[in-house]
């Protein structure tokens, strides 16, 4: 995590209602206990435990779904601001990072959208979309060996899209290395015609 402030966002302000909801349930957990005593206590707040787990899942949802609208609309402050918040609940989610990672590239500091993808990968070796654009944004900072690396291990996960060895054949135009363009748009071109979808 890199400790980023989320900007004081919580559910309340989206007009969800979570936050007051899970305080009303643990205030319940206490009544239960006080009012109905210990016999039927336990299962009364096992039940209001799965209520708040499912309460938090509708408010992440909602959530997400408000910040990817921001996102798409190109308002980076306002969604990187709830893809924190929701971090907050849910710190593990990976995808949430490639979002942050993408902002960052959309803002042009792809030093620490490499950063961020690079933790992406770390946990999702297999994630193709981030190891893409982490070869994109070492592209932006002219690293173009760490940049043919992530191209190549997209094309070791989708062996059949000609975007890779097209990204790759890119790469060498301005190195002094014509060969290496040529061989790899050839590739680029050959799966390109026995796959044109990339299947």
């Amino acid at each position: 995590a890199l400790g980023l402030d989320s900007g004081g966002l919580h559910g309340r302000d989206l007009g969800l209602g979570g936050p007051a909801l899970l305080r009303d349930l643990h205030h319940g957990r206490f009544v239960s206990s006080t009012l109905f005593g210990a016999a039927h206590a336990a299962p009364l707040f096992l039940c209001l435990s799965m209520i708040e787990i499912q309460m938090q899942r509708i408010a992440v949802k909602e959530l997400l779904e408000q910040a990817q609208g921001l996102h798409k609309k190109g308002e980076l402050d306002r969604a990187e601001t709830i893809y924190h918040t929701i971090l907050n609940l849910d710190p593990e989610n990976i995808g949430l990072w490639f979002l942050l990672a993408q902002i960052n590239m959309q803002r042009g500091n792809s030093g620490l959208a490499i950063h961020l993808f690079k933790g992406v990968v770390e946990k999702k070796p297999d994630f193709m979309e981030a190891w893409n654009n982490m070869g994109c944004a070492f592209k932006q900072q002219h690293l173009d060996k760490s940049a043919g690396y992530c191209f190549e291990r997209c094309l070791a996960l989708e062996p059949n899209n000609a975007d890779f060895p097209s990204n790759i054949s890119g790469l060498y135009v301005n190195n002094g290395t014509p060969e290496k363009v040529i061989e790899w748009a050839d590739r680029a071109i050959a799966l390109a015609r026995c796959h044109p979808e990339g299947e």
